[in-house]
């Protein structure tokens, strides 16, 4: 028996620990965000969680599931999932085995065709325009059609195919076996893992997918969860605005700059007043600051266009700044009733 040397040994506990380390630095996302998701809102507010919840509650799934929105959004993004899916596996499977016959009549013009696209793409305008005039605009099935084959996943599936012994395809043929009979009950079965993959992948990119919902689909009620999300996150902005409007209303004082709020708020503070956590609101300052509407300090906010900010917060949603407002005057309280 071959002993292995201490150089051996040594790469071997090495190589198990590096291992280690990249399975527990590619869990911890998910067990972090999970942590998060059983804390309560004090918890998140203050950052303070990494593996385990910061006081334990179901709070938070309560809310998603009392949320008819979400839910229905969920809904939808579950079924352009499935249906999806497998669409695109059933049709690149086929077309895969299709061009896996070397004998296959102008099969390399049919490959060319099928693969130019991967290198020249015509653009949004003509890709707007075709799914305009194929009465896919509103449909359930421009999730769907678009979509149903892509020629990266062709050529890994064919490639995956050709490693398959061609005798068992000769010996099928010599018993009788038809070409679909071949492909359902060799071909497919052997090549099981490329097809998860590619299902996978596809899964994957239909429900994180977004963007032909913003483009084509003007229905709320067929819009997926990823565009109800960037809805929410896009009014985040509006909700510090709001905040910001409160504070200044309550505590204000005319500057030679602007309105002087001098409160040493940290972003934590902000941040319990929102109702989100800390790095939404510094992404939301950031973006107010773009703007041009206030100056960020150490310890002070200096509202330098205070109309402008009023107008914008005017747009916000039901149970936007004037909600924003007086919780905020109760939670820190109002020194005009004093």
């Amino acid at each position: 028996m071959h002993r292995r040397s201490n150089a051996e040994q040594a790469f071997a506990v090495a190589n198990v620990i590096f291992f280690l380390f990249f399975c527990a630095i590619t869990i911890y996302p998910f067990i972090n965000a999970l942590a998060y998701s059983f804390s309560s809102a004090d918890g998140v507010r203050r950052n303070i969680i990494t593996f385990l919840p910061h006081g334990l509650t179901l709070e938070n799934y309560g809310v998603i599931f009392r949320r008819a929105d979400i839910l229905h959004a969920s809904f939808i993004s579950l079924a352009r999932t499935v249906v999806g899916t497998l669409y695109a596996i059933v049709i690149t499977t086929l077309a895969a085995y299709a061009l896996l016959d070397r004998r296959l009549p102008f099969r390399r013009p049919i490959l060319i065709f099928l693969i130019l696209p991967m290198y020249v793409y015509a653009g949004l305008i003509p890709y707007f325009v075709l799914i305009h005039d194929l009465k896919l605009m509103n449909n359930f099935l421009v999730y769907v059609l678009p979509h149903g084959f892509w020629a990266f996943n062709m050529i890994l599936i064919r490639t995956y195919m050709e490693s398959i012994p061609t005798s068992l395809v000769e010996s099928a043929k010599i018993d009788g076996a038809r070409e679909l009979t071949i492909m359902g009950r060799i071909i497919v079965p052997l090549s099981l893992p490329i097809i998860a993959v590619i299902c996978l992948f596809l899964a994957v990119w239909q429900w994180n997918s977004w963007f032909d919902a913003t483009l084509f689909m003007n229905r709320p009620e067929l819009q997926p969860l990823a565009i109800l999300l960037r809805r929410i996150l896009l009014s985040l902005p509006r909700r510090v605005r709001g905040v910001l409007l409160a504070l200044v209303e309550s505590f204000g004082v005319e500057h030679e700059e602007g309105w002087l709020i001098d409160l040493s708020l940290t972003h934590e503070d902000l941040a319990s007043m929102v109702g989100v956590s800390r790095q939404f609101v510094n992404g939301a300052l950031n973006h107010i600051k773009q703007a041009g509407l206030i100056e960020l300090g150490k310890r002070r906010i200096v509202v330098t266009r205070l109309e402008d900010l009023r107008e914008m917060s005017l747009l916000a949603p039901q149970g936007g700044p004037p909600a924003e407002r007086e919780s905020t005057r109760r939670s820190l309280g109002d020194p005009r009733e004093e």
